[in-house]
């Protein structure tokens, strides 16, 4: 585990302010240790392992539409489903979603609803998705979740 760096008090620019304030330096230094593992701890528990994913974009520059969106199917630590969504302008930062779900049947339908969002964008965006990165897992695991006429094999 990481050990985590010492941080000041944010109340005390020397140990004699942090007693004038009324908190020792040495409970400063704890809280701020307590802190540091608990947000390393929640990153470490939100890593999902990514089991399948199609990648999508969608490009048409005369319209100056430059979109990417990519779904994931995966596991958290802990075995739990989820679905991760990531999307946004090519160029610019994503943004990501991760739905968690309670069983492979529930990642798959949520997973094929948000697909089924993408094949309606030539009438409202203009423009259809095309998959650029399709990779279906150890036994087909993302094909339930594909709409037809996504992916042709």
């Amino acid at each position: 585990m990481p050990v985590a760096p010492p941080l000041p008090c944010p109340t005390r620019h020397s140990v004699a302010a942090a007693h004038r304030d009324g908190h020792s330096a040495d409970s400063c230094e704890i809280f701020y240790r307590y802190l540091f593992y608990i947000c390393t701890i929640s990153s470490i528990l939100s890593r999902m392992l990514e089991l399948c994913h199609i990648a999508l974009v969608a490009l048409y520059p005369e319209k100056n539409i430059r979109r990417s969106y990519r779904v994931s199917l995966g596991r958290d630590l802990l075995g739990a489903w989820s679905v991760e969504l990531r999307y946004g302008r090519i160029g610019q930062s994503a943004q990501q979603r991760r739905v968690p779900c309670g069983s492979l049947e529930d990642a798959c339908r949520i997973a094929r609803a948000h697909l089924r969002r993408r094949l309606s964008a030539p009438r409202r965006i203009g423009c259809a998705y095309r998959v650029v990165s399709f990779d279906p897992g150890v036994g087909d695991l993302f094909l339930p979740a594909l709409p037809t006429g996504l992916v042709t094999r």
